[in-house]
């Protein structure tokens, strides 16, 4: 996923802890296009264990702890 978002310059919004300011609407749109790339590269396993995340961060970091109870 990481390599995904590196290519299409997205990986910067995973390292915000926080959601983006609302007024900053570069930075709104790149999250969104984190998120949704993300969201759309999740099988039903790993989607079932994501659930209303504020960030494209909160994500990535579920899909790693499926991930890990899986083994993987």
């Amino acid at each position: 996923m990481q390599a995904m978002l590196k290519a299409k310059s997205l990986w910067s919004a995973i390292q915000w802890t926080l959601p983006p300011d609302t007024s900053d609407q570069d930075a709104c749109r790149k999250e969104e296009k984190t998120m949704a790339a993300l969201v759309l590269s999740l099988g039903d396993a790993e989607l079932m264990h994501v659930q209303n995340p504020a960030t494209s961060a909160e994500v990535l970091r579920s899909c790693r702890r499926c991930m890990r109870g899986r083994g993987l």
